[in-house]
């Protein structure tokens, strides 16, 4: 046994004395040192501030590994006799040659001495255990100095190699060792440090040491074979179970005998028992021999005579959901050795409130319960409980989604509510006998006006009743009304400020003032086809689509076609923009320009009704349309040159804050002067003048006009719509505002695109007195989520990738849905912010 664990350690060390050469000097066959690998020298007391991983190489003469552990070393002690300490002999030849190793000529004699010899350690043997010994040695002459490590066990050099100041070992067998260390330097004679002594001990074994086993009592009982605690070393070198003391005497009616299974490893208990009065009781004791790793230990076994023998039975619990079927709450069979299924009882009640008398029949209906099952077997007691439940089923109220096109009547409620599915119910159950409330479908669009996607969803939501509610959930899935585009719908044109009432068959826009021709062009729906035309009866073709444009308003035709079998005409209206002229050659009273005969381009005046000042003989009116910043424009829209009007931005800023007008969008301002013949203001008249402004395009809501007072305020000058004119009546002249009024309700935007975490905030506007509330929602909160700010608008948050509509809808005081507007909003993480701010007005 000695000389195979002897053998065990040598191969052991030698295993991790070649895992450390990985990082030593490399050696040539003649025992010289690679000259690229030389360390350089280490000055006195250098060295001395940590440990290094030793470094050892193999000298291959009777060290571990070379065949020849048990041999006779050379120039050492015999095997089998321990060397005295510091004498044993370093190795000549090549290997003395290799220790002898310097980066430079040194001069001079010199002396090692040991500042730090290696210190005695004791450790207890782990798995994976490391020790580590370190010797701190310089030399008078400064040269570098070499380690040559040693360690003996059982009277045996194990082993000797080169490395640093510090020697690790890992993984020693229990038992005693000693370390020492010979140390070289060049010009110097060797020194062997002091032997420290190392000892390994054997770990506690940790396992279980006691175990009970029940027999019946008054009857005997043969062959019984306990399964002992598993030894967690096996092995020549490991742990075995032994039988200590005598039986036979009492309840144990035979000496008892332990085996091992040579093919698993278990350790079996074997004995029998004697007739014995109930509660009598005997312990079988067993040694447990630690073997090489694990001190000595006992396990002890007591059996006891019992007039019923309890059995282990384990259970887990497993929930479900309602199925109308009963559920026997577990997974498997339940773990009973050696009882038969019927050999086993169940029974079950309700806990957390679940109403369930104790009952042999497992549940049904959905709730929480308990299940416990139990030995049915005369003699034998046992039992093992589990928790499980029986979840709510869902039942899916949807509704089908509904496709129209744009202009077409809206689904009715009773149409859509017939379309209302309840998916899920079990049979006999259904929506008759378990709904209190059935679903109604609501729609959140006003009319099929705008083509979109609108959001179907159910007011008020479907309720259980008792009975639906005992094994039911309810889940409400939206649906979409899809309004799409007609087949003969104009989708865009590539006008300026293009207005497109697809409703009235018009599409309107304008044109710079030096814009004689224009090349138009238009969108349709996939499939048409659409062509220009000059006459309402579409008879004279604008083959090249290429507009001539007057002065004022042209108008022209547009046809579309879906083959030839759906068609619709739009008139199209191109207003070119005249630049005002404040100083006439000519002063008249009354001027028109007019692309169509009898409609004029700019406004107008009438003189009759008013005096004008002495001298005055001829009047004209000045008309300057201005923007938001005073800048004169045309009526194109395109800035003009001349200096901006303070006073006219003031007055647009002070209209945007005026309350009670009820403006929609974005007015129109004026600035209406009457110019004498020399082109000078007339400051003053008597009486009243009639002016004629012509009707803005597209003007959203009831058109009016408005007069700016001095103090800041605004006067509705009543006017009326004739003959595509603004007309009304003014006894001096101002900056003039011309809007459209009514009830209605603007958004800033029309789409927006963001990255995920991204932020926009949506302005709105409500005009009117019909409007009551707003609410504001988004088709996945998931992707984009809207929330209120204290300026009364909307920050929207992207929150994941894809695409939401963020739905704006308008209510009077008797709920009743006045308007629903949508924002586009797309998230997408390679997503820059980009978004149109074309403005969305709805008028109610």
């Amino acid at each position: 046994m000695k000389m195979t664990m002897r053998k065990f350690l040598s191969v052991l060390f030698t295993a991790c004395m070649v895992v450390n050469l990985l990082s030593c000097a490399v050696y040539a066959a003649d025992g010289t040192q690679d000259a690229g690998e030389i360390p350089a020298p280490v000055s006195a007391g250098e060295g001395a501030s940590g440990s290094v991983t030793a470094d050892v190489r193999d000298s291959g003469e009777g060290t571990p590994g070379s065949g020849a552990a048990d041999t006779e070393q050379p120039e050492g002690p015999e095997a089998g006799e321990a060397p005295d300490s510091g004498e044993v002999p370093v190795p000549d030849g090549g290997e003395a040659a290799g220790m002898a190793r310097t980066a430079g000529a040194l001069t001079g004699s010199g002396t090692i001495t040991v500042t730090q010899p290696p210190e005695d350690q004791s450790v207890t043997f782990a798995l994976g255990y490391t020790v580590a010994f370190t010797v701190v040695a310089t030399a008078s002459n400064e040269a570098a100095v070499h380690y040559e490590w040693h360690m003996i066990y059982d009277r045996v050099d194990m082993s000797r190699g080169e490395g640093t100041l510090s020697f690790t070992l890992t993984g020693l067998n229990p038992g005693s060792y000693e370390i020492y260390c010979v140390l070289t330097a060049e010009g110097c004679e060797s020194v062997t440090s002091e032997r420290a002594a190392l000892t390994v001990d054997k770990m506690d074994y940790d396992g279980e040491t006691q175990g009970e086993y029940s027999v019946f009592a008054g009857q005997t009982t043969s062959n019984i074979s306990y399964l002992l605690p598993r030894l967690p070393i096996s092995g020549s070198a490991g742990m075995e179970y032994a039988i200590t003391g005598a039986y036979g005497s009492g309840l144990i009616a035979s000496s008892p005998s332990v085996r091992q299974d040579t093919n698993t490893g278990d350790w079996y208990l074997e004995f029998s028992t004697a007739d014995r009065a109930v509660n009598t009781s005997e312990d079988i004791t067993l040694s447990i021999q630690g073997g090489d790793f694990c001190n000595d230990s006992f396990f002890t076994l007591t059996v006891t005579a019992r007039d019923t023998l309890e059995i282990p039975i384990s259970i887990t619990g497993a929930d479900t959901v309602y199925d109308g079927r009963p559920w026997n709450g577990y997974e498997g069979e339940p773990v009973a050795p050696g009882l038969q299924p019927d050999e086993l009882a169940y029974r079950y009640t309700g806990r957390n409130g679940t109403v369930y008398p104790d009952s042999a029949d497992p549940p049904v209906n959905a709730g929480d319960y308990t299940v416990t099952v139990s030995v049915n077997k005369t003699g034998y007691t046992g039992s093992d409980s589990a928790d499980f439940s029986i979840a709510k089923k869902q039942v899916s109220v949807t509704v089908s989604n509904y496709y129209i096109s744009r202009g077409s009547p809206l689904p009715t409620l009773d149409d859509l509510n017939d379309l209302i599915f309840y998916g899920g119910f079990l049979s006999p159950d259904n929506q008759d006998n378990c709904l209190e409330t059935r679903a109604a479908v609501r729609l959140n669009v006003a009319d099929s006006s705008r083509v979109g996607n609108y959001p179907i969803d159910y007011a008020p939501e479907a309720v259980l009743n008792a009975r639906g509610n005992a094994n039911y959930t309810l889940a409400h899935v939206p649906a979409t009304l899809f309004i799409q585009s007609l087949l003969t719908d104009v989708l865009s044109v590539n006008l300026p400020s293009p207005v497109i009432d697809l409703i009235n068959g018009t599409v309107s826009g304008t044109a710079p003032a030096d814009t004689s021709s224009f090349t138009f062009s238009a969108t349709v729906p996939s499939g048409s086809g659409w062509k220009l035309y000059r006459d309402e009866a579409c008879t004279q073709e604008i083959a090249d689509h290429t507009l001539s444009l007057a002065e004022g308003r042209n108008v022209f035709y547009l046809w579309v076609t879906f083959y030839s079998y759906e068609t619709r005409t739009y008139s199209v209206t191109v207003t070119r923009g005249a630049a005002p002229s404040p100083k006439p050659d000519r002063p008249k009273k009354d001027t028109s320009s007019s692309a169509v005969p009898g409609v004029p381009a700019e406004p107008t005046v009438n003189l009759t009704g008013a005096s004008l000042p002495a001298g005055v003989t001829q009047a004209v009116l000045a008309a300057t349309p201005l923007t938001p910043a005073g800048l004169p424009v045309a009526q194109s829209g395109t800035q003009g040159t001349a200096n901006p009007d303070p006073q006219a931005a003031a007055v647009y800023s002070a209209v945007a804050a005026a309350p009670g007008l009820n403006m929609i969008g974005t007015p129109l301002l004026y600035n209406l002067n009457l110019l004498d013949q020399n082109g000078n203001p007339i400051s003053s008249f008597t009486g009243s003048v009639t002016v004629r402004i012509p009707l803005p395009a597209g003007l959203p809501g009831t058109p009016h006009v408005f007069r700016y007072e001095n103090d800041g305020t605004f006067t509705d000058m009543g006017a009326a719509v004739a003959d595509g004119f603004l007309v009304f009546s003014t006894t001096h002249f101002s900056y003039y505002v011309i809007a459209g009024v009514g009830d209605s309700f603007t958004l800033d935007t029309t789409s927006y695109r963001m990255p995920a975490n991204g932020k926009y905030q949506i302005g709105l506007k409500l005009t009117g007195t019909k409007a009551a509330s707003v609410k504001v929602s988004s088709t996945d909160d998931k992707i984009a989520a809207a929330t209120k700010l204290a300026n009364e608008n909307y920050l929207v948050t992207g929150k994941g990738e894809g695409t939401a509509w963020i739905q704006f809808d308008v209510y009077d005081p008797k709920n009743n849905l006045l308007s629903h507007v949508s924002v586009r909003v797309d998230v997408g993480n390679e997503l820059q912010p980009q978004g149109d701010s074309t403005r969305q007005t709805s008028v109610f």
